[in-house]
């Protein structure tokens, strides 16, 4: 998610704050983080709103709805990788994990077109989990 080309910086630090959040959780409790948050998000949140006002059966704390929505982004990244979860938040997952941090998708493998094609460098990133 960006603003007039720019990457948001509140996207941004939900997503690396997801990251290191899993870094101590499995991949069902990650799962099942994930799934909440889909199954809360059918009735709609509120991403343009920056209060707190959602509950989370499976974490503490209460969560504005593009935090949540950078959860859910970050936990089918984990989990289901290739399952679109009806938002864009690839370029900044691509900049979080850029150092290799729980790197899942690799453009690594794509072809040259489909390369050049990207709104970011193609290039094999380490993992590091």
């Amino acid at each position: 998610m960006s603003t007039a080309g720019e990457l948001r910086p509140d996207v941004l630090m939900y997503l690396t704050a997801a990251v290191e959040r899993f870094a101590g959780m499995s991949l069902d409790q990650i799962q099942a983080l994930g799934i909440e948050i889909a199954i809360l998000g059918q009735t709609g949140l509120d991403i343009n709103d920056p209060e707190p006002k959602y509950a989370l059966r499976s974490l503490p704390g209460t969560f504005s709805g593009l935090h949540l929505c950078c959860l859910m982004y970050a936990a089918f990244k984990k989990f289901a990788p290739a399952q679109n979860v009806g938002i864009e938040f690839s370029w900044g997952w691509m900049q979080v994990n850029r150092g290799g941090c729980c790197r899942t998708d690799s453009a690594a493998n794509l072809s040259q077109d489909a390369a050049e094609s990207l709104p970011y460098p193609a290039h094999p990133l380490r993992y590091r989990c």
